[in-house]
């Protein structure tokens, strides 16, 4: 009776609080996602973000999960018809695919990209980014975003709607969308190239 209490805070070697001590006490114990940044730093729409976020994981609904949940018998691609569709093989292998980002990023001045061949969709975006100033990267992931998205829904147009876009007519979309995006803020896409 009659002591004072003393308070120490445990993430420090001092033992003395500080504002930064508890920030980084917060991210203790944390898994570091390569991905996170280039996701979550970049201006697209709050739901790409997270539809991104799933995406890298795996975890968006594509005909190989609905398979696995007994929701459909057929894993196959359904813009490809030829391999089955995995979030991997939707945003980067497909053969539908491949030739929509080489149209664009030949229209965003990128020439040379690393073929996806042998990489899962984070690591060829990740891979595609090198070497590109971070004005350009930012400008380059909100495209990859945007891509991605119209991508996924091209082919849930499909597969629910029966509806089918061509090459031409998507490719155009993306642009038509990608030009409302940077009237609306998303400045770094228009300036990719």
């Amino acid at each position: 009776m009659g002591v004072e209490d003393i308070i120490r805070w445990k993430w420090t070697t001092d033992a003395a609080y500080s504002a930064r001590s508890a920030y980084l006490a917060f991210f203790q114990g944390t898994i570091h996602f390569e991905g996170a940044k280039p996701i979550w730093k970049t201006w697209a729409p709050q739901k790409l973000k997270f539809f991104m976020w799933l995406a890298v994981r795996q975890r968006i609904w594509t005909s190989d999960r609905r398979r696995h949940r007994g929701l459909t018998s057929d894993a196959t691609c359904r813009l490809c018809d030829q391999e089955e569709e995995t979030a991997d093989h939707l945003l980067c292998t497909c053969s539908f695919t491949r030739q929509v980002w080489h149209t664009l990023l030949s229209v965003l001045g990128i020439q040379n990209s690393p073929s996806p061949a042998g990489l899962n969709f984070l690591e060829w975006w990740l891979l595609l980014r090198q070497g590109l100033s971070k004005e350009h990267k930012k400008g380059l992931d909100t495209a990859v975003m945007l891509v991605s998205w119209m991508t996924w829904k091209e082919c849930n147009a499909r597969l629910f709607n029966g509806t089918q876009q061509s090459l031409s007519q998507l490719v155009q979309g993306i642009l038509e969308e990608g030009s409302n995006w940077i009237r609306a803020g998303a400045s770094k896409l228009a300036g990719v190239g």
